[in-house]
């Protein structure tokens, strides 16, 4: 800069100033970086197959329940649905009932229907004390409550059997290199026998 006439030196030296600062932030923010430890550790862990199971083996408790919490979630909300069509039905399309929430059934009948999910069980039933025993179906807001609720527990179903299936599909490469027996996945229900014991 100064010896094409195109900078002062004041000028020159803020230039210095300002590279030797991003210099050092980006110096600091690499080695401070959690990345720059966690990877390395993370891929030599991975290469120990046995201690990679058994890490995944101890996962799978939590994930399963995690599983199992958002099925049953997504049963009461259905279950919600299925008693909120027969009163509907019950009542008749031109009623009151039908006037009022007609619309809102339907989008939540569509909803049920379109959503598939392997976990999902057919025997659910409320207990005595299940709130939904207590709700005012009759009311639009309820119904909008409802459509979140729904909304809400199929995406945890869908992100937790994700997280199940992954799971199962990592135990799977790592059985084979260890040439332990492979899981069996009994479409989500048995989950628990589908994880086999390790050999020690």
């Amino acid at each position: 800069m100064m010896s094409t006439s195109a900078g002062s030196f004041s000028q020159v030296l803020a230039f210095m100033m300002a590279m030797g600062n991003t210099y050092g932030v980006l110096l600091i923010t690499v080695l401070m970086g959690s990345g720059l430890v966690s990877l390395p550790k993370r891929l030599w862990a991975m290469s120990d197959s046995e201690e990679e199971l058994r890490r995944l083996y101890l996962l799978a408790a939590p994930i399963e329940d995690s599983y199992q919490e958002a099925r049953y979630e997504l049963e009461d909300c259905e279950l919600e649905v299925k008693k909120v069509s027969e009163m509907l039905e019950q009542s008749g399309p031109g009623s009151d009932l039908g006037q009022s929430i007609g619309e809102y059934v339907e989008i939540l009948k569509s909803k049920v229907a379109n959503f598939t999910f392997a976990g999902r069980s057919s025997s659910r039933a409320f207990g005595k004390n299940h709130p939904s025993l207590n709700r005012n179906y009759s009311s639009k807001f309820e119904m909008v409550a409802l459509h979140q609720r729904l909304i809400t527990a199929q995406l945890k179903a869908r992100a937790s059997e994700q997280r199940w299936r992954h799971l199962v599909k990592e135990c799977k490469i790592y059985q084979v290199s260890e040439n332990f027996n492979l899981i069996t996945f009994k479409n989500g229900h048995d989950m628990s026998s589908s994880l086999m014991i390790l050999q020690i």
